[in-house]
Parts: C-alpha cells; structure tokens; sequence
C-alpha cells in the first residue's frame, strides 16, 4: 500500500520546560501509567497512549493507558500492529528515522492526510483518532516509543501543545527508557524463579562446586516440584533425590528450602539469552 501523509517534525529544543519529576519517582511503580497520563495531559491534552518497543519486526506494546478507563489504547495499537498498519505508516518511518539520526524525535501525523483509506479508516477514523504524536528514542539495541494518538472532537494539537511536548522530550524519554528497564527486571525476575534452565545456568555459574544432578535437583526445587516430582522428571529414585538434596544442602552450608531460595536470589545475574526459555 503506497501511503502520502503530512508529516511535521517537531522542533525539541535543549531545555526542558515542563516538570517531570513526579514521573521520575513513579519509575517502576504500578503508578507510571496513571502518572504518565497526567503528565501527557497537562503538555497536550493526551487522553490515550501506547509505550512501546521497536527491534526488528513489528512495534511490541509495553504499557497503554486511557484517561477514561477504557481499553481504547489498547485496541488502537492492537488494530496498528495486528493489521500491519505500521509497516506503512510514513509517521512511524520519520519518527524511527528522527530517533536513530538525532537520539530523540517527535514527529505529529496528520491522520486525514493519508491517502491509504484502508489504512486511515482502519486505523483511525474507525477509531475516531484525528492524529497521533510519536516521541521515539534510541536506547541500546533497539527504540522505545510513545504513542499519543488525539480523539478527533479535540481536533489537532496546537503549537502550545507541541512546543511543550518537544521541549520535555529528551527528559522525558529518558524516564520512560529507566521505566521499560525496570519492567525487563521483573519481566527477567519472573523467569528466574521459573524458569529450569536459567535456575540450572544460576547455580551453575556462582561457584557452588555443585554436581549436574544436585544442581537439577536444587533448580526443581526451587521451582517447587515435589521429590516425587523430580524423582520422575529425572528419571531417578525418590530416595536418591533426597540424598542429592542433602548433598547440595551441605556443600552450600544451608538447611532448608527457605535457605536456598535466599541463597539463590542473592546469586541472580541473569545470563544473557536465556531469559527466552522456559521451564522443560
């Protein structure tokens, strides 16, 4: 689908104008989404947004928020990438463009201005979205993005709003970079208690001196599999798994299971390429 659309790319000037402090504090917190609201709100009027990814394929959403209580974010951006829209939106293209050349750009879609229908009904109009903003930014191997699509009865922003929204940029995603590295944590925290392999790769590499069957053995048991359970996952006997549990007990100087799992946190380094796999 061939697209033409009226593209401005917003100036972002060296000095914030805005005060992002209390999003700052709220990095990491179930708060963030409703605080960023409130600050997209006092800049531009933002009712909806959508933080997101973008690596290689299509953009991943990480965090959508809507002034109303409603999913409307949430299904905007589905239908975006669900449908492929993004693969030729022009303002997505000079936004990523911007953000890869300059480290941060902001750029405002004119949604009637595109001249896919398809892609402009779908999308928008359906939606009843008359533009949508992007601030995008480099951040290690990859882009992170917000999306602040505007309803159609508040029309399009104003030079007030964008000026606002260019100056608090840089500042801005800076925080939403620590909030989207705080989210990996828990997301990298979550798989290290449940994951077989990471467990086993963990205990592995902090020197415990553990054999291959005590550190299997120890990595179900943090997980929570019964004896019986491991017994039958490794194809060993009951007893035998006890006597590898003692034996590893010893070698870490722990007595217990409670003793293991505090042993074991206080060991996570998450190795990278594994935080994928899941528990076999």
């Amino acid at each position: 689908m061939a697209t033409a659309a009226t593209i401005q790319q917003i100036e972002v000037p060296r000095h914030c104008t805005y005060d992002l402090a209390p999003l700052a504090r709220a990095v990491g917190h179930r708060r963030f989404a409703g605080e960023l609201l409130h600050c997209l709100g006092a800049m531009c009027g933002a009712e909806h947004f959508t933080l997101f990814r973008k690596m290689e394929g299509a953009p991943r959403s990480l965090l959508c928020g809507s002034r109303d209580g409603t999913d409307t974010a949430t299904r905007q951006f589905s239908l975006y990438v669900g449908r492929h829209y993004w693969q030729f939106d022009p303002g997505l293209s000079a936004a990523l463009k911007g953000a890869t050349s300059d480290g941060v750009s902001v750029v405002r879609l004119d949604t009637r201005t595109l001249s896919d229908s398809e892609f402009r009904r779908g999308c928008y109009e359906r939606m009843r979205m008359r533009e949508r903003i992007l601030i995008c930014g480099a951040e290690s191997e990859s882009i992170v993005g917000l999306s602040i699509p505007r309803p159609e009865r508040f029309g399009l922003a104003d030079g007030a709003q964008l000026h606002a929204l260019g100056s608090s940029a840089p500042m801005l995603m800076a925080i939403l970079s620590r909030h989207v590295e705080a989210l990996d944590t828990v997301s990298d925290l979550r798989t290290a208690l449940t994951s077989v392999p990471l467990i086993e790769a963990v205990i592995g590499g902090a020197g415990s001196k553990l054999t291959k069957r005590e550190i299997q053995v120890c990595a179900r048991i943090l997980v929570g599999i019964s004896c019986v359970g491991i017994a039958l996952d490794l194809g060993i006997g009951e007893e035998t798994v006890t006597t590898y549990r003692k034996r590893a007990y010893q070698r870490l100087e722990i007595g217990c299971q409670r003793e293991l799992l505090l042993w074991y946190v206080n060991q996570l380094e998450i190795p990278k390429g594994l935080g994928a796999h899941g528990r076999h």
